[in-house]
């Protein structure tokens, strides 16, 4: 073996290392391997193999001489610390390296699953159902019992980000639809039953949802990995929860104190911290301290950075929670935080479900001030409420349109996508404004709808 192959093994070993300490719990050392190797590969995409040093010597390592499974790992590695787009471009170069390594089925499902669900957590909704179909044929047509839970429980995900909860409950349904199968490790439908929990608060089906936290509880991993952790507290939530909307408050403290357990020894902007301050804030509100409440739940909302769906269940029942102690001006505050918070980032249509959540709560009926601070403008909030609802059709409509362009073949998918997003690039470049922008990038996607 060279003395260059020596090197390349070392690394990929520290790679694998690091990895290791990260899944375990947080080590920073260890992430900054992690994200020292994902972004020299955001750096070069595409242009050969992006190479990077971990430290020993200014070689570096190649992306391509790490093993899929590797990456794969690196990228929930990533995203659990909020390095959505970091995490997002290794995903997109994983699985694009399936057909030059003639990958496994196995293998082209795990990277197509793993791309779905990041093109989800950017909110790019066309490109992940595409890529969660792809994965899920490659997993029925090959009988892969676990690719195919996975694949079920990331498009149940897709759909609770559009709101449509009828269509994701069928697909977590599905996925635990598996339970008892004798290839499947039962620990594997968690994700799935834990899914059901949350969603089942947001349709306020209550009952049911204790059925499914019961579930949990015979599966909860047992073990110090912080992905067992995490799992376990987010059990713990959606149940405390459930106790709260059924106003067994006393149980739901005790989940409180099982919750700051698993928690122990952890850092202050650890995401499960994000987790225990949400249920400290709800429980001060049962308890008569809104306002003391209301912050706990403002610095829950700093550390769901991780995850948009963690951040939109947390502002779903932040509201809940507000509306049950009339406290509606607290609810305004927290929409508009969330509001602002999310403007920020690339998740556009993010503010407008938020807006979608004070037309649910009908904060317009009650004469008062909070769907004007929501929404702000000078038409009356019925009015904007109105037509969000049109807004929002609107983009369902384009959605589908979208969906029929770039399913026809890759090729034209790929490019209808790229003339979109170069299009709107060049709009912000020249100083357009974001609506011009966004209507660039719809256009461009749409201009070889008559192939």
């Amino acid at each position: 073996m060279s003395v260059a192959q020596t090197q390349t093994t070392s690394r990929i070993a520290q790679l694998g290392e690091a990895l290791a300490r990260c899944e375990a719990g947080f080590d920073a050392q260890a992430f900054e391997i992690v994200r020292q190797f994902a972004q020299a590969s955001r750096e070069l995409p595409g242009s050969g193999e992006p190479r990077i040093s971990t430290g020993s010597d200014e070689q570096g390592m190649s992306i391509a001489e790490v093993s899929q499974e590797t990456v794969n790992r690196c990228v929930w590695v990533l995203l659990m610390r909020g390095q959505v787009e970091d995490a997002f471009s290794c995903a997109w170069q994983n699985h694009a390296r399936c057909d030059a390594l003639n990958a496994s089925p196995d293998i082209r499902a795990l990277t197509a699953r793993t791309l779905g669900a990041m093109y989800t957590e950017l909110g790019d909704g066309v490109h992940a159902l595409e890529t969660l179909v792809a994965a899920l044929k490659t997993a029925t047509e090959s009988k892969l019992v676990l690719r195919q839970v996975q694949v079920w429980n990331s498009l149940g995900l897709l759909f609770c980000m559009y709101g449509d909860n009828v269509e994701a409950r069928a697909c977590f349904m599905r996925a635990t639809g598996f339970f008892g199968d004798p290839a499947l490790p039962h620990t594997e439908t968690l994700p799935a039953w834990m899914n059901l929990a949350v969603l089942s608060f947001r349709t306020r089906a209550y009952e049911e949802g204790m059925q499914f936290t019961a579930m949990c509880d015979g599966l909860s991993p047992q073990g110090p990995g912080v992905l067992g952790k995490w799992r376990n507290a987010r059990v713990v939530v959606a149940r405390a929860k459930l106790l709260l909307a059924s106003e067994r408050v006393a149980d739901a403290h005790k989940d409180f104190a099982t919750l700051q357990s698993l928690a122990e020894g952890l850092e202050a902007d650890d995401p499960l911290m994000g987790d225990v301050l949400q249920l400290e804030g709800l429980l001060a509100i049962f308890d008569g301290h809104a306002d003391a409440g209301a912050q706990k739940l403002a610095q829950a909302l700093q550390l769901c950075r991780y995850s948009s769906r963690v951040r939109e269940e947390l502002i779903d029942a932040c509201v809940w929670a507000f509306e049950k102690a009339n406290r509606w001006d607290l609810a305004a505050s927290f929409l508009k935080q969330a509001v602002d918070e999310k403007a920020r980032g690339s998740h556009v249509a993010f503010a407008l479900r938020i807006a979608s959540i004070a037309d649910w709560r009908n904060y317009s009926a009650r004469g008062d001030e909070t769907s004007r601070v929501v929404l702000g403008g000078e038409r009356s909030a019925q009015e904007k409420l109105h037509r969000l609802n049109e807004i929002l059709l609107e983009q369902e409509y384009l959605e589908r349109l979208s969906v029929t362009t770039e399913l026809r073949d890759d090729a034209t998918g790929g490019h209808c996508y790229r003339v979109g997003r170069v299009a709107a690039r060049l709009g912000r470049e020249i100083g357009l404004d974001r609506i011009t922008c966004d209507t660039l990038e719809v256009a461009g996607r749409l201009h070889d709808i008559g192939k």
